[in-house]
């Protein structure tokens, strides 16, 4: 305590030989116990390349009891830089030229110099404060040995306050020129650290298929109109086959051939059953002993030897929910708008769709044909009770008659 009587700094921050005016120096520096930031003001002297620097403030803080790295903790002492300056041009009334921070932490060189959203929310808060108050283009790098803000963070013994610590770095006293900063180098992985995980969004683009089954109302339409796509398909590939080669073949021309419409009905019926594969592997359908006959799914049973035809021996099992099922089940309903156990029959007779009384029952539902016929006629209202059955006072019976509608044969003696 003795020796910090012999410690003296100068009270006035003009020199007598000053001239123009003062630069702002701001060095900050952390350790893991403690950060801060020290200022000096940098005067040019008259007529010469001489400057001299005089001590301004200092501010520092204990490191907190919750770990952080050395790069936030940097961090912690550049915000407190950008702080201090902001504090001194408020309570000085000399005018400055400009403001020069320092630091010999890259990795916060590199975080000031980015954009603060980029990183994580620690980071990119305090980034944001330090862009609001200062330039990036004021921080610069300094050696770690010429920093005099590291005697804050890592303590200075009292003969040597009278050093560095009150005259500052020398490189303050020479031209700018001359002074050693480092260029700040491309991001290094301690930087990289605390930027934001880069979230990629991908626009999907969905493309549909030239025959979508949701945008047809009719079964028999969408096999005519598939099969004719699947013409088109065989002409272009006659055509080009005939480009490259001495192929005689014709395209298919004129109405459309039995075998057309049931390439085109097996092609939705495999359509319908892709995802019936993985459930029959399950063994969901082993009630109905399914099978695979090329590539498509048929109900299998005891039924195999009965003199009728191979689809209602074997139908063609089919999901219910589907959009297909649909259109089948109502394409047969609307052929004698049948009730709903009759259409289910008529519907087995070649496909086996699951839950089809169901399906049935809400196209009945919603069949305008079905609701025209079914409706209720109206009903003849009874007139008004005659007044001999209304007379007050009379039990029940008082006055009975019998309603006759002739005409009757009367039979007079033996004779009629």
């Amino acid at each position: 305590m003795k020796e910090l009587n012999e410690v003296t700094f100068p009270r006035c921050l003009t020199p007598p030989e000053a001239m123009g005016l003062p630069k702002l120096c701001i060095f900050s520096d952390a350790s893991e116990d403690a950060f801060g930031a020290c200022a000096y003001l940098r005067w040019q002297k008259n007529d010469s390349d001489q400057y001299d620097v005089r001590f301004v403030a200092a501010k520092s803080r204990v490191a907190p009891l919750k770990k952080l790295t050395l790069p936030r903790l940097e961090l912690q002492a550049a915000v407190m830089a950008t702080r201090l300056d902001e504090a001194i041009r408020e309570e000085t009334t000399l005018e400055m030229q400009a403001t020069v921070f320092m630091t010999d932490s890259m990795i916060v060189l590199g975080w000031i110099r980015s954009q603060a959203r980029a990183f994580k929310p620690f980071v990119s808060s305090r980034v944001g404060e330090i862009q609001s108050k200062s330039n990036p283009q004021q921080w610069k790098h300094v050696n770690g040995k010429e920093n005099p803000a590291d005697d804050v963070s890592r303590g200075v013994p009292v003969s040597k306050l009278l050093e560095r610590w009150r005259d500052g770095p020398k490189f303050l006293q020479l031209a700018e020129e001359e002074w050693m900063c480092r260029e700040i180098s491309s991001p290094n992985a301690e930087e990289n650290k605390e930027r934001r995980r880069a979230e990629q969004a991908m626009n999907a683009v969905v493309t549909s298929d030239c025959l979508d089954c949701e945008r047809y109302s009719s079964w028999r339409k969408l096999i005519r109109v598939t099969a004719y796509v699947k013409r088109f398909l065989h002409n272009a590939k006659v055509q080009r086959c005939k480009a490259g080669s001495d192929a005689t073949e014709d395209g298919r021309k004129g109405p459309l051939n039995p075998s057309e419409l049931e390439s085109a009905e097996r092609f939705w019926i495999r359509e319908v059953q892709k995802p019936l594969h993985a459930k029959m592997k399950r063994g969901e359908f082993k009630t109905l002993s399914p099978y695979v006959d090329d590539g498509i799914i048929y109900v299998g049973g005891r039924a195999g030897r009965i003199f009728e035809s191979y689809d209602n021996r074997h139908p063609v099992l089919l999901p219910g929910q589907h959009r297909v099922s649909k259109l089948i089940t109502r394409q047969i309903h609307e052929i004698g708008h049948d009730g709903v156990a009759t259409t289910a029959a008529k519907v087995r007779r070649k496909y086996w769709i699951t839950g089809v009384t169901k399906l049935a029952k809400s196209i009945k539902h919603s069949c305008v044909t079905c609701r025209k016929m079914e409706c209720k006629l109206e009903s003849q209202l009874m007139a008004d009770l005659p007044e001999l059955r209304t007379a007050p006072f009379t039990p029940p019976f008082h006055y009975t008659a019998c309603d006759y509608f002739g005409p009757y044969n009367v039979k007079v003696g033996r004779k009629r």
